[in-house]
């Protein structure tokens, strides 16, 4: 058994937000070899299943999940969770003492639910059934007992480009902090990344290093390229995640999936 690990937006999904017929073409072929197939996004379970219905992963006993950025690994036909590390209340509180000095405003997540700072005037994008989960908080003396899976900021690119390079570094010896998308910096648990919970997959599956495949375009799919034995970065990556990788396939409008494993004789 091998595994491939894709990445959802700027990988599996076109800029217009579909799965291209080649990319289907993979899956289909994937499930005939037995591969185990993940997918690996930053959004919620929620999300990720709906986007990915039409893959009918459900019925194959072979597909994970993992959301939040890495923070879970489920299997996804039995939602069994399989690994998961998040961050806490105390951590929370840290980064929203250092980025409301910049004017940022924070959202976290539980599982079911989505705090979000006063006064926000950049917003997440949620679904419509999920915004009456939403509840506007005081994160300086707001907790609750449900572990947080992250906590994220979403703002002008230019903005979050002066504030990474400043983030408090008591932040950053408790939590990692990237950018997800050029608007939003995430933060998340130093264990909670996706390479790391490729890692425990291949540890549950017994796959080795040079048996695992891993497509991303963002800084938040660095982790899994790395750990892979075949880390690929799409064409339309970010050229900090094309260092990482091993390989540079056609970007995600330009069947890039299907022809990086074609190339690499995954199919034939």
């Amino acid at each position: 058994m091998r595994i491939f690990a894709f990445d959802l937006d700027g990988t599996l999904l076109s800029k217009n937000g579909v799965i291209l017929d080649s990319s289907k073409q993979v899956m289909n072929h994937l499930k005939e070899q037995q591969d185990a197939i993940v997918i690996a996004s930053g959004r919620t379970f929620e999300e990720i299943v709906d986007i990915v219905k039409e893959l009918r992963l459900d019925q194959y006993p072979h597909a994970y999940l993992i959301g939040y950025n890495g923070v879970e690994l489920k299997h996804f036909a039995s939602q069994e969770s399989l690994y998961r590390s998040t961050i806490t209340w105390d951590e929370v509180k840290l980064i929203w003492a250092d980025v409301k000095k910049y004017g940022l405003s924070l959202h976290v997540f539980e599982e079911k639910k989505l705090y979000l700072s006063p006064g926000m005037t950049w917003f997440l994008q949620v679904a419509e059934e999920a915004k009456a989960r939403n509840q506007f908080v005081d994160f300086s003396v707001f907790e609750t007992p449900q572990p947080i899976y992250k906590a994220l900021v979403i703002d002008d690119p230019e903005r979050l480009d002066k504030y990474q390079p400043n983030i408090d570094k008591r932040i950053l010896q408790c939590v990692s902090a990237f950018k997800s998308a050029p608007m939003i910096i995430e933060f998340v648990s130093l264990e909670g990344t996706k390479g790391r919970s490729v890692q425990e997959l291949a540890r549950l599956l017994q796959v080795d290093k040079e048996n695992i495949y891993a497509f991303g375009d963002e800084e938040n799919d660095i982790s899994m390229i790395e750990i892979a034995g075949h880390g690929i970065a799409m064409g339309n990556a970010k050229e900090k995640v094309k260092q990482k990788a091993r390989y540079i396939a056609k970007s995600h409008q330009e069947d890039g999936i299907y022809e990086m494993l074609k190339e690499l004789d995954v199919i034939h």
